[in-house]
C-alpha cells in the first residue's frame, strides 16, 4: 500500500520528517511525501471537496491525505469517502499547545487505526486513538495519551484471526510504534518532527544509561505543569535524591504505560503535584494505580501544592486527610518538607 502526503497553500506541514517516521515503523504502508503544493479553491471543504481535488494521480498511490488551514463544513478533522482524505487543522492553536506536526501524525494514526480496530469510534473522551473527538479540544489529550485503550486492544484480539487481510495491510505493533513515539513526543512537550534528527539519538542514548537506577519519588503530575515539575526535581536531585519523571526515564518508542505501571510498584513514594491547571486526564489515572498500589502497604503519599496557584486547589478525596507540602510557603521551606517525608519513606 502507497500513502502520498500533501500540504495544501494554507499550511506548512514538516510531511518529509513525518514520512520518516511512518516509514520507521511501517512494513506493509509506504508514505511518500510530495512537494507539490495543493490548491483548494473553496472556502471550506467537505466530502465533496475531497472527491473533486485535483492532484497528479500518475504515482499510482492507494490514498492521498492533504493538510489544509481552511475549515470543514462541519467542522470535523476529517472526512471522506474516497482515495483522497483532507485533513483540517482550523483554529489549531485554539485547541492545542503541540505543534502541527503532531497533529499530522496523530491524524494519520487514526485513520491507519481504522484499517485494523473494527466498530465505532468512542463518542466520549478516553485517550484512545479511536475516539471520535466530540469535543476538539480533546484532541490534546489524544496526542499526549496516543494509546490502545483496553476495550479496542480486545477487539484487536477477537479480529486478529477473522481478517487475514491485516497481514498485508497493518500490524498492532506498527501502529503502537507511531503512537508511543507520538505519546513520548507530546508529553514532553516536543515537535514530534524533532525526533528523526541527532538529538532524539542523543537522549535516547543518554535515557538508557537510566535504566537500572533505583528511585526515591515518583512525581505524579498534570502535564500542563510540567516546568515547575522540572524545578522540584532538579532540587530534589541537589539533595542527593532520584526522583522519578517520565519525560527523563520513558525512551522514545517504549508504551509509557507500560512504563509507569512497571515502576510504581517498585517505588517507595509518590509525590502528587496539584496546580492551577488542576487534575489532568492522566495525572488522574496515574493517581488510581499508585493509590491501587499503595492501598495496602506503608508505602508514602506526599501531596504537593504547587507556587502557581492563586487559591487552594481541590484536592482528591483521600488525598485531603494527607498532610501536604504547600509550595507556596517560605517557611518552612516547602522542598526540605518534601525531601524528608521522601527519605523518611525510604527508611520504611
Amino acid at each position: 500500500m502507497i500513502v502520498s502526503i500533501y500540504n495544501d497553500d494554507t499550511i506548512s506541514i514538516n510531511i518529509e520528517s513525518i514520512t520518516k517516521i511512518l516509514n520507521s515503523c511501517m512494513r506493509s504502508i509506504n508514505f511518500i511525501h510530495k512537494d507539490e503544493i495543493i490548491k483548494i479553491n473553496s472556502k471550506t471543504v467537505s466530502k465533496k471537496t475531497c472527491r473533486s481535488l485535483e492532484i497528479n494521480k500518475t504515482n499510482e498511490s492507494d490514498l492521498r491525505v492533504v493538510f489544509t488551514e481552511k475549515q470543514y463544513d462541519n467542522n470535523y478533522y476529517f472526512q471522506s469517502d474516497s482515495n483522497t482524505i483532507i485533513v483540517s487543522f482550523y483554529l489549531w492553536k485554539h485547541l492545542t499547545t503541540l505543534p502541527h506536526n503532531n497533529g499530522a501524525l496523530y491524524f494519520i494514526s487514526s485513520l491507519l487505526s481504522s484499517e485494523i480496530i473494527p466498530g465505532t469510534k468512542h463518542m466520549t473522551r478516553t485517550g484512545c486513538i479511536r475516539d471520535f473527538l466530540m469535543e476538539k479540544t480533546d484532541v490534546d489529550v489524544g496526542m499526549r495519551s496516543a494509546y490502545i485503550c483496553p476495550d479496542c486492544q480486545s477487539l484487536l484480539r477477537n479480529n486478529k484471526q477473522e481478517n487475514d487481510y491485516q497481514k498485508n495491510i497493518l500490524t498492532t505493533e506498527e501502529l503502537m510504534c507511531i503512537l508511543n513515539k507520538l505519546s513520548y513526543a507530546s508529553r514532553s512537550e516536543t515537535d514530534v518532527a524533532t525526533i528523526v534528527n541527532d538529538a532524539y539519538k542523543t537522549a535516547e542514548r543518554d535515557l538508557l544509561q537510566t535504566d537500572n537506577e533505583k528511585f526515591d519519588v515518583f512525581m505524579c503530575h498534570n502535564n500542563k505543569d510540567k516546568n515547575n515539575i522540572k524545578a522540584i526535581s532538579n532540587k530534589l536531585k541537589q539533595n542527593g535524591l532520584n526522583p522519578w519523571l517520565d519525560i527523563e526515564q520513558i525512551l522514545p518508542g517504549e508504551i509509557w504505560q507500560d512504563k509507569i505501571e512497571n515502576i510504581i510498584p517498585n517505588i517507595n513514594s509518590a509525590a502528587i503535584f496539584v496546580g492551577k491547571n488542576g487534575i489532568g486526564p492522566w495525572h488522574n489515572q496515574e493517581i488510581r494505580a499508585i493509590l491501587s498500589e499503595f492501598a495496602n502497604s506503608n508505602k508514602r503519599l506526599i501531596p504537593v501544592i504547587l507556587p502557581d496557584c492563586s487559591k487552594p486547589p481541590i484536592l482528591p478525596l483521600f488525598l485531603r486527610q494527607m498532610h501536604y507540602v504547600d509550595m507556596r510557603d517560605l517557611e518552612p521551606d516547602p522542598i526540605e518538607l518534601l525531601t524528608r517525608g521522601i527519605v523518611a519513606s525510604s527508611e520504611i
